[in-house]
């Protein structure tokens, strides 16, 4: 549980970014962040409002990714990806919660 502000602007997640089941009380930062391999916020909660600008996810064929339900992400030309939070009342939820693992690479 993350209680006041969760800082992790200019952040490099080299390795797994475990968050399955965290609880943000206050205010999450991930500005500028940086996730390289698997990342899983599997029913993490109180990321509704976290700050995303500029957070890059590296392209990889084999990294498993569960972001929030209301994180958006966006293909970049670079083949990084970006992530933001969906509008208001989009239907983004269905499409980008969860990055989708090649056939075979399970």
């Amino acid at each position: 549980t993350f209680t006041g502000r969760a800082w992790f602007d200019r952040t490099t997640f080299t390795g797994s970014a475990e968050f399955h089941g965290a609880t943000f009380t206050g205010h999450a930062v991930f500005l500028e962040a940086t996730f390289t391999r698997h990342a899983s916020f599997d029913k993490a909660t109180g990321l509704e409002r976290a700050q995303l600008a500029h957070v890059r996810v590296a392209p990889s064929m084999s990294a498993q990714r569960l972001w929030p339900p209301n994180w958006q992400i966006e293909a970049g030309a670079d083949g990084w990806a970006t992530l933001r939070l969906a509008a208001p009342g989009g239907d983004a939820e269905a499409e980008t919660a969860q990055e989708q693992e090649p056939e075979g690479l399970t």
